[in-house]
């Protein structure tokens, strides 16, 4: 697309459909720096953002590759991840926003899209979430090989049938989790196996689930 910028509606949706990752440059009129489209869909192929900083205040979802090449992607909205998601980078999460793993895989391994150790400053932290939830039958593989304290800003959310694992595999320790906000877990919640994998608590542990303190 060439020529003058092009305007969104109130709830216009951007999607990625691509054989290779997209490049998005601040010059493409399809995705302006600013008033940009409030949804952004990577069906497929992937996208890239050459020193193109961009804000994304609705849903941001991905089934493909995200990479950030010196370039800033801020989430006020929702952020999730399809099968075959994934951030070659990390994003910074607004104080709205919600992570949501929707992958359907045993395991996905936890990556960039979470990375900030420990605590941080919602909206300034990158790879700091707000929300976090899990849904779709993800089992989620906490630790990955990063045995390192995690924490999200808000509420720790897991959906029936999806399951949160700080020792998936019986692996290595995965460090304190920290949630400054609430846990519900309709799903499975499972501590790590050595000392430190502890969970710091804020709010309030409303549990239907199964919950494995180890």
């Amino acid at each position: 697309a060439s020529g003058n910028n092009f305007t969104y509606g109130a709830t216009g949706t951007l999607n990625f459909n691509g054989s290779g990752s997209y490049g998005v440059s601040n010059t493409d009129v399809f995705w302006p720096p600013t008033n940009g489209p409030f949804n952004v869909n990577v069906l497929q192929g992937g996208v890239t953002l050459n020193s193109a900083n961009r804000t994304v205040a609705g849903t941001f979802a991905t089934a493909a590759g995200v990479t950030l090449n010196s370039s800033t992607l801020t989430l006020n909205g929702t952020a999730q991840i399809n099968g075959g998601g994934f951030f070659n980078q990390s994003p910074i999460y607004g104080n709205a926003s919600t992570l949501i793993y929707n992958t359907g895989l045993v395991p996905y391994g936890r990556g960039f899209e979470w990375s900030a150790l420990g605590a941080g400053t919602i909206g300034t932290t990158v790879g700091y979430p707000n929300n976090v939830q899990l849904s779709g039958n993800t089992t989620l593989n906490y630790n990955n090989g990063t045995p390192l304290a995690k924490a999200i800003n808000g509420n720790l959310t897991i959906n029936s049938g999806s399951s949160f694992y700080m020792d998936y595999g019986g692996g290595a320790s995965g460090g304190t989790l920290t949630v400054v906000g609430n846990i519900v877990n309709n799903g499975n919640l499972t501590l790590g196996n050595a000392v430190g994998d502890d969970l710091k608590l804020g709010g309030d542990f409303i549990n239907t689930g199964t919950f494995n303190g180890n």
